[in-house]
């Protein structure tokens, strides 16, 4: 049996050592961006809702600066959201993630998980981004929170 994603947590000394190496770099005007991923994934693997939101921040910068690895950015921001309990922005990102990998089974995985945790499991509409399956490419969307409309 393999360990869910959601239930990974960095242990407390390596989440020291990469944001040491994290601020060291800020600090020198350049940080590399697998550092910053190596930051981001130890926050959104932190038992605190306060550092996994900072884990989402750093993602969502990775996400819009970088051409490559998109993939892991959008994964740990559906991982993130889910801890977090946000689950409908969990659920867009994992789903974005299947229209481009629909055989993924991590992603499988981890859409079933937050289903399960959200005891719905319908479409979000709260995310940020989503696969634009005609031009082959993420694009930033903008979806109004019906919620707020409802008065």
């Amino acid at each position: 049996a393999t360990t869910s994603e959601m239930e990974v947590e960095v242990p407390p000394e390596d989440l020291k050592k990469f944001e040491a190496a994290y601020y060291k770099q800020l600090k020198a005007g350049k940080v590399l961006s697998s550092t910053q991923f190596d930051y981001a994934w130890s926050l959104v693997h932190s038992k605190y809702p306060a550092d996994i939101r900072k884990g989402l921040v750093l993602l969502e910068d990775l996400f819009m600066r970088e051409e490559t690895n998109k993939r892991d950015y959008i994964y740990y921001l559906a991982v993130g959201n889910a801890k977090i309990k946000e689950y409908s922005t969990a659920l867009k990102f994992a789903r974005g993630l299947l229209e481009v990998e629909p055989d993924n089974r991590q992603t499988q995985e981890l859409e079933q998980t937050i289903k399960k945790n959200d005891g719905k499991g319908g479409p979000g509409r709260d995310g940020r981004w989503c696969w634009d399956g005609c031009r082959g490419s993420w694009r930033t969307v903008r979806i109004r929170d019906s919620s707020a409309q409802e008065k």
